[in-house]
């Protein structure tokens, strides 16, 4: 459970405070990036895998203007 919290903020953390700087499009490839690090780093297994790809595709969707 903890994995997809932090990944949460992570990903939101990076695609906020970025995404006003740079631009949302380098926001949001930032984001996905941080979040395929800190599961690598975390090594936590398959659900934390699934959960980094749930998250990466959330993020994906929000820069199409999907839900």
């Amino acid at each position: 459970m903890t994995v997809i919290v932090d990944l949460a903020i992570i990903s939101g953390l990076f695609a906020t405070l970025l995404g006003r700087l740079p631009g949302k499009r380098r926001g949001a490839t930032v984001s996905i990036i941080s979040i395929t690090l800190y599961t690598l780093l975390v090594g936590d297994g398959p659900s934390g895998v699934r959960v980094a790809i749930m998250v990466g595709q959330a993020v994906f969707a929000a820069q199409v203007g999907r839900r």
